[in-house]
């Protein structure tokens, strides 16, 4: 699902963090980090250009605001936002977590045995053959990590559908719909006292 604002909330204040023991900096480390500077860059143009304050924007991020004006900017500020870090298309269209085949044929299937591992089948049902396989193409996610990823993408994206029925569903209020449901699935409960 991409390193977690949080993370790169961490990876942007501790640049000093990329640098591993032999003295080098960790190649990776260092585009989160500039990744995270981008992010944040771009989120606060989104709370400036949103005409959010940043108490505003604290009180509101896991709330829906009763006031309709301030309510019309934190959409504003969470569809900028979301475009910015890539998790929602223009069109409203949410982008959850990897690419991943989520449709009920590829979750009711077993791990699927890779060309090699069928062409021995009198091997396949030993496990470490799979080893061996897998270094030779890209490995696939195992049945569990996509039914993993696939229950979450499932649960953000059928909250996000019940919250438009609250708040509405253009595509400023899907995103604010969705980072309401992130602060209820995976953090901070909504406080709205609607």
């Amino acid at each position: 699902m991409g390193p977690s604002l949080l993370v790169l909330q961490v990876a942007r204040h501790h640049h000093h963090l990329c640098e591993r023991e032999d003295g080098h900096e960790d190649k990776e480390c260092v585009e989160m980090t500039a990744r995270a500077n981008r992010i944040f860059d771009g989120e606060d143009k989104c709370r400036r250009d949103s005409g959010l304050s940043e108490e505003q924007l604290r009180e509101s991020l896991c709330t829906l605001p009763s006031d309709p004006e301030i309510r019309e900017k934190v959409g504003k500020y969470s569809f900028c936002s979301m475009l910015n870090s890539g998790q929602m298309l223009p069109n409203g269209t949410i982008v959850e977590g990897p690419p991943m085949d989520c449709s009920p044929e590829a979750l009711a299937a077993t791990d699927a045995p890779t060309a090699a591992a069928t062409a021995t089948s009198e091997d396949a049902d030993d496990d470490d053959d799979d080893e061996e396989v897998g270094a030779r193409q890209p490995r696939q996610p195992t049945q569990k990590e996509r039914r993993a990823v696939c229950s979450v993408k499932a649960a953000i994206l059928g909250c996000v559908q019940d919250k438009e029925d609250e708040v509405g569903s253009s595509p400023e209020q899907r995103a604010m719909a969705h980072r309401l449901c992130m602060c209820q699935l995976f953090g901070h409960k909504e406080t709205s006292r609607q």
